[in-house]
């Protein structure tokens, strides 16, 4: 089994963030002829970006201006003529789709966040492509957009939903924290000189490939032949975000008179601290494992994600960067970075923590839309008044098993109420904490646990702040699948 990835194979989105491309269209098609359908996929099929290294003039490397590629559902496949035997070579998960109920029982999508309340997926059956444009302007964005609405449309497809999104100033999403930092990278070679940064194996986003288990995930075929090599699953998920109700409860909450610590703080600081304690990150991305005590701003980029939370063992004079936070008395046990990516924690041996860690781990595209509520670089803000529009983050997970990573990320790290050594917590960010609305006396309300000496703060009752209003899982083939596809 090789570990070299062939990335004129890979679609690009899989391989690289393009974090140059700051504008996207994410574009929700049905197919309605089946061979209209595979000719469509024949005619876009050479306009799909691949991962290969992007060519340099002068040693400044030429990047692209825009970029397009494909996701398709199982129900897609279906309709573009894949056969149910050809289809049973696919994962259960996928097959099933995000909408059904086992699915959102696992993910917690509940009450608000329930399929039957999305505006992007409530029926599965004609969610059959996800077609991803990327831009770095809002003109080239339109041109290539109308292009290809020319094209879809002279295959037969129609347009079920579309959704526009704008990276924010500094990375940040609507909340104001900077956003997309811990990103797992995948070589054939392990990194020794940056521990923080283990070695992910490439099966475990693209297959074909060893994953971290030395095993390969279910391939996929087409009428008998490999359908899967050098493709991805990729889960879509719309996320509404609350933000007046987010910073009404952190100010609320940081505002408690009993509570002699935070009161000795400035109210800005206060404010800024207990939010921060959500996510485990102040505002700018540093981590509050290694500067617990405020913001830095100005922290290089490779400092933002270089940290463990048991290995940084404290010498007799600690600095910031050499504090064990194995307590969570500086990044809480059950903040979101802690959640969504344990590291060398929730087990007794951090070097087997580590190892399982990496092996549920996802990559993470996507973009913010709407239109920011406040000012990012003011946290916290002060004065807000809902506007009633719809903002949050479109979201796109990247892995070789929906069921062990994505899936397996939600279950049993952001949505387990028993999360390292926990005991009512859910993910104060994502998690599936009751809607601000439910006043039912028999829902199951949940905590936030703030570790610190010498006695914790427990938060009760936490509220939603973020809601799913849209999924779906998608195939992203490889370009060779594509054209095998083409020609069914």
């Amino acid at each position: 089994m090789t570990t070299e990835v062939n990335r004129s194979e890979i679609q690009g989105l899989i391989l690289s963030g393009y974090g140059h491309l700051n504008y996207g269209k994410y574009l929700f098609l049905t197919v309605t002829d089946a061979a209209q359908g595979r000719a469509w996929i024949g005619a876009i099929q050479p306009l799909i970006a691949n991962g290969e290294r992007w060519d340099s003039v002068n040693e400044v490397r030429v990047k692209p201006t825009s970029m397009i590629n494909i996701g398709i559902s199982a129900s897609g496949l279906r309709a573009l003529g894949v056969s149910d035997t050809s289809l049973e070579t696919f994962p259960v998960d996928y097959r099933d789709g995000i909408a059904t109920e086992i699915r959102s029982n696992l993910l917690g999508d509940q009450g608000a966040s329930a399929p039957a309340n999305w505006q992007i997926g409530k029926d599965q059956s004609t969610l059959h492509v996800l077609l991803v444009i990327l831009a770095q302007d809002a003109l080239i964005l339109a041109q290539r957009v109308a292009e290809q609405q020319t094209l879809w449309q002279a295959h037969g497809l129609s347009l079920l939903a579309e959704e526009h999104a704008q990276r924010l100033p500094d990375n940040r999403e609507h909340f104001g924290f900077k956003d997309g930092i811990s990103q797992p990278k995948f070589k054939g070679n392990p990194r020794k000189d940056q521990p923080h940064d283990p070695e992910i194996k490439p099966g475990e986003f693209v297959l074909g490939y060893p994953n971290n288990y030395d095993t390969q995930p279910i391939m996929p075929e087409l009428n008998g032949r490999p359908f899967g090599l050098d493709g991805s699953y990729v889960v879509f998920r719309k996320m509404y975000q609350d933000v007046v109700g987010f910073w009404e409860f952190m100010t609320e909450q940081a505002n408690n008179p009993s509570d002699a610590q935070l009161m000795a703080m400035s109210p800005e600081l206060r404010v800024t601290w207990f939010a921060s304690k959500m996510y485990g990150r102040w505002p700018s991305g540093a981590p509050m494992t290694k500067y617990p005590d405020h913001d830095v701003p100005d922290l290089p980029k490779e400092a933002l994600n270089k940290f463990l939370y048991v290995r940084d063992r404290p010498t007799e004079n600690a600095k910031p960067g050499e504090l064990s936070d194995a307590q969570g008395l500086y990044a809480p046990r059950g903040s979101h970075i802690r959640r969504a990516n344990p590291r060398d924690t929730n087990a007794d041996d951090p070097n087997a923590a580590l190892k399982t860690s990496d092996s549920h781990l996802i990559i993470r595209r996507g973009l913010p839309y709407g239109q920011p509520l406040v000012t990012l670089d003011n946290i916290p803000p002060l004065n807000l008044v809902e506007d009633h529009q719809d903002r949050g983050l479109i979201f796109l997970a990247i892995n070789a098993s929906i069921s062990r990573q994505f899936e397996f990320i939600h279950q049993s790290w952001l949505n387990n109420t028993k999360f390292d050594h926990l005991y009512n917590d859910k993910d104060p960010i994502v998690g599936d904490n009751p809607d601000k609305t439910d006043v039912d006396p028999e829902t199951e309300r949940y905590d936030m646990t703030i570790e610190r000496l010498p006695v914790r703060r427990r938060i009760k009752n936490m509220p939603r702040f973020t809601t799913v209003r849209g999924g779906g899982y998608f195939f992203m083939p490889s370009l060779s699948a594509l054209n095998m596809l083409a020609k069914l």
